[in-house]
């Protein structure tokens, strides 16, 4: 992701500013004035969460549970609770994954003690009576075909029929249908595609400062590149990014200096988090180097494990929210960790999705703090950026 640095120094004269010139005018000229900065790249949430098809939200569909007439009239039914009984959708790269969940409820003598079972999977029961069937969901599931086993091994079988609510879907005519083809297309699709890449440049104000080394400053244009394969779809995913400071727009003194930061990482996404909410954990591998040409300036090979959480919000229109908090213990030359070396960041992303492609606007807040026994290393970052993914 591309990031533009801001500098806090003319924090007081933003608002004003705002108001005569407009958002985006003021950020431009913000930039161009500010000579402070950052040293570190504050850390996005990860490709997984900015390609999961264009941010779509998790669909979810009511479900109506009623008796088959295959079921038999001596056998007490089931109780379903179709304000809690839904088809839940979750979208991953250009598939989807879809589970039926339905709650029901068990009027036996000791209803704990028995088991309902669906295709050879058990599912326990509470002592009130009630459970939860949590099962994979397509188009073909319109029959609900349960065996309920009791203490003493008596068996029940029950059959059930499942309505979907669905939305109504427009017509070329300007009228509405319920047809199939809305459940062909939106259940359990195939994956098609597993690989993302998110190419950027961006604008970054960086700041640095070491012990008997005078402050540094500098404007530098920044190249970013992310990709992402969706390893075990749609809760696991193996994440990569990097970024290298290539152009030097201004500096505060003559020493020319890049930095290059790599980061490699492993995501798990919480099923048990419903929509509109999504939870992930992220962890990984951190490095950072610097290349300057005074070599008693800067740091070299500082490198940790990296773990940070990401929240997301689906929003009604398609688009998204999401926040994530990142601790990073970082290290010397592959050396020692210290809890007190580390890099600490955190962010806020707006996600935009169009028919092909997934931008998104970010602003993040990054802090670098280390000491080696001899050499103390500090840098804080206040960002704007932006991404591209395709």
């Amino acid at each position: 992701m591309p990031k533009i640095l801001i500098d806090c120094d003319l924090m007081n004269q933003f608002p004003e500013m705002a108001a005569r010139m407009g958002f985006w005018t003021t950020i431009l000229l913000w930039l161009c004035l500010s000579g402070g900065g950052i040293l570190a790249q504050a850390e996005d949430i990860g490709v997984a969460e900015s390609t999961e098809n264009s941010h779509r939200p998790e669909r979810v569909i009511q479900v109506l549970v009623s008796p088959d007439p295959k079921q038999p009239k001596t056998v007490k039914s089931i109780e379903w609770d179709d304000s809690l009984s839904r088809v839940m959708t979750r979208y991953f790269g250009n598939s989807s994954e879809s589970n039926l969940n339905l709650r029901g409820k068990l009027e036996r003598d000791s209803s704990s003690k028995w088991h309902v079972i669906w295709n050879e999977k058990s599912f326990d029961i509470n002592k009130d009576g009630s459970f939860l069937i949590d099962i994979p969901f397509d188009a073909d599931l319109q029959r609900l075909e349960l065996a309920l086993v009791g203490p003493k091994g008596e068996v029940e079988y029950h059959f059930y029929q499942l309505k979907l609510e669905l939305p109504a879907v427009p017509k070329e005519d300007g009228g509405t249908t319920l047809g199939p083809d809305f459940a062909d297309i939106e259940f359990n699709k195939k994956l098609n595609r597993r690989f993302f890449i998110s190419p950027g440049l961006g604008l970054s104000s960086l700041s640095y400062s070491q012990t008997s080394v005078d402050p540094y400053h500098s404007i530098v244009m920044t190249a970013k590149v992310s990709s992402n394969y969706l390893l075990f779809p749609p809760k696991w995913d193996l994440g990569f990014t990097g970024f290298f400071n290539f152009v030097s727009i201004s500096k505060s003194s003559p020493v020319d200096v890049r930095f290059l930061g790599l980061n490699l990482r492993l995501g798990y996404i919480f099923p048990e988090v419903k929509a509109p909410w999504r939870l992930s954990l992220y962890g990984g591998w951190y490095y950072s180097t610097m290349f300057a040409s005074d070599s008693s300036f800067g740091y070299k090979n500082i490198s940790g494990p990296q773990f940070f959480p990401a929240l997301r919000r689906n929003l009604n229109n398609g688009h998204a929210l999401s926040t994530y908090f990142k601790f990073s213990p970082i290290s010397n030359n592959f050396g020692f960790f210290s809890l007190s070396n580390n890099e600490i960041a955190t962010g806020v992303s707006y996600l935009i999705p169009t028919e092909k492609h997934t931008y998104s606007i970010s602003i993040d807040y990054a802090r670098i703090s280390f000491f080696d026994g001899e050499v103390e290393i500090n840098s804080n970052s206040l960002s704007l950026g932006g991404s591209f993914t395709f």
